[in-house]
């Protein structure tokens, strides 16, 4: 996995509506990758996306079975954890 690239964000951080947003993507009730601090995955790729966008793949799903299925290309002190929701900026100009 060290060949890849996560940006990691503490979930409280996120568990409001941003102000400052013109629009934001809504997470609710998700799976998601965990680190051992407790903060949720997004995957980068091996560089990170145009714009410099952060939460452009995030690391969860509805299906805690597939979460798990996930976790496996993971190593140690990662785990699966439930987020009743998570608020992310949504910057069109990142898929452009």
């Amino acid at each position: 996995m060290s060949e890849l690239v996560y940006h990691w964000v503490n979930p409280v951080s996120v568990g409001e509506i941003p102000l400052d947003a013109q629009t934001v993507d809504i997470y609710r009730d998700r799976w998601w990758i965990m680190n051992e601090k407790g903060e949720i995955a997004f995957y980068q790729g091996r560089t990170m996306p145009r714009h410099g966008a952060k939460y452009t793949m995030p690391q969860c799903n509805p299906n805690k079975v597939i979460s798990d299925t996930i976790l496996k290309n993971f190593g140690e002190g990662y785990s699966v954890g439930f987020v009743p929701v998570v608020y992310i900026p949504h910057h069109c100009s990142d898929y452009q």
